[in-house]
């Protein structure tokens, strides 16, 4: 297993490299690599809607924006969930 200093300072290439001697089978290692990306991608956008919630904090008093706030992180509350249950196989 790679250090997280080492990890934290990988790249792309590097990592593609570690998930090849970690995931021998290369259907699990598409798999994982799929469900890491769209991780990330889920989290960067909770976390936009977030800081936007933060720095405008009177967004959540038009209640058009609140719900639609709300249906947001709902969707996306489903979405990290579904992903976290797909990715328990690796953890």
């Amino acid at each position: 297993m790679m250090s997280e200093v080492k990890l934290a300072n990988i790249d792309g290439e590097e990592l593609r490299r570690e998930l090849e001697i970690l995931f021998e089978d290369k259907e699990k290692r598409v798999f994982f690599m799929q469900m890491l990306a769209t991780s990330v991608k889920e989290t960067n956008e909770l976390l936009n809607v977030v800081t936007l919630m933060l720095e405008s904090p009177e967004i959540l008093q038009n209640p058009e924006s609140k719900m639609k706030i709300c249906e947001f992180l709902k969707k996306h509350k489903g979405i990290i969930a579904d992903l976290s249950e797909s990715m328990k196989v690796f953890l």
